[in-house]
């Protein structure tokens, strides 16, 4: 279960970023915070994935992804984190929105296929809450982009 294990990394990740902007950009603490925390809650949603892919029958998409893209995508993100402290608040919500965006452009929660409802519940809110969250990103890009 690499895949998911990189999955929940990534989630802890953008968390870590979301948190760092918190601090950064105190006009916008609130909403970093909110979006920082649903990461880390998606993070242990992934958990609960991982723990039922392996007690259900299920099989990694392989016409999905692979393992190294996920890690190249995790790198990127890793390497946001390190660069936070240096972008602007455009910057920020510009980088924040291409991750939500590419999350749900690639699908990245849809990598292992099951019949398991508790699992298919667990990704379609992966899935939903990160639709949101590229929502919102916009929205304040757009909102901040205007000023």
């Amino acid at each position: 279960m690499e895949v998911i294990e990189l999955l929940i990394l990534n989630e802890k990740t953008v968390s870590n970023l979301y948190a760092i902007f918190a601090l950064r950009f105190p006009e916008l603490r609130e909403f970093w915070q909110k979006k920082a925390t649903e990461e880390e809650v998606h993070a242990e949603l992934l958990l609960g994935v991982k723990a039922i892919a392996q007690e259900v029958s299920s099989f990694l998409n392989p016409s999905r992804f692979n393992a190294e893209m996920l890690q190249r995508w995790v790198t990127q993100v890793s390497n946001l984190v390190r660069e936070a402290g240096r972008l602007t608040l455009l910057e920020a919500l510009a980088a924040a929105k291409d991750i939500e965006s590419s999350l749900i452009e690639q699908e990245f929660f849809k990598v292992i296929a099951t019949d398991s409802p508790q699992f298919q519940q667990a990704l379609k809110k992966l899935e939903s809450d990160t639709k949101k969250h590229a929502a919102e990103m916009v929205e304040m890009y757009q909102k901040y982009s205007k000023k």
